[in-house]
């Protein structure tokens, strides 16, 4: 089978295992939590959705279709992604307060800043994850999609259980 073929079969393969783990993600939560606690981490993800856009910048495709791509430049991509996103981080957790204010709903802070913790953590895997892509090493790439779909339902559905309300979902983001 082509490389190509192969990409085409682990892509298709891997959006629609991780969009079915999703719906059961959800399906589960709808029965565990109120519509007022998926509402504060709804409203939550939300406020977060222009820093996410900012926090990608281009740098994942930039290391994928780079053509002379060396150690220097990968590295000087992950510094970017790192200034990037950590400042983006420290805004978020910063206006975390404001934003519980303005919407009126206390358990938006700790929604918000646990949240900005993945600005932290995201960017330490973006080469990575990136030069998987540029080889087309699918396998990997399939292997880790599932896998953190798969982490995010148990994180999600065992913190709804324990009563974590509205955190649980943002534990699972994280």
């Amino acid at each position: 089978m082509s490389k190509v073929r192969q990409a085409v079969y682990l892509s298709f393969g891997v959006r629609y295992a991780t969009l079915g783990i999703q719906a059961l993600t959800v399906a589960i939560l709808a029965r565990l939590l109120t519509p007022a606690e998926i509402g504060v981490f709804s409203v939550s993800m939300s406020a977060l959705a222009i820093a996410q856009a900012l926090r990608e910048f281009g740098i994942g495709n930039y290391i994928i279709q780079e053509p002379e791509l060396d150690a220097n430049r990968i590295r000087t991509a992950l510094g970017v992604a790192i200034c990037v996103s950590w400042f983006l981080a420290g805004v978020l957790f910063l206006l975390a307060h404001p934003l519980a204010l303005i919407y009126r709903e206390e358990g938006m802070e700790r929604v918000v800043r646990v949240l900005s913790l993945i600005f932290i953590l995201n960017p330490l895997g973006l080469p990575a994850y990136a030069l998987l892509n540029r080889q087309l090493r699918l396998g990997p790439l399939t292997f880790v999609e599932v896998a953190s779909s798969l982490a995010q339902l148990v994180v999600s559905v065992s913190g709804a259980l324990r009563g974590a309300s509205y955190m649980s979902l943002a534990y699972g983001q994280l």
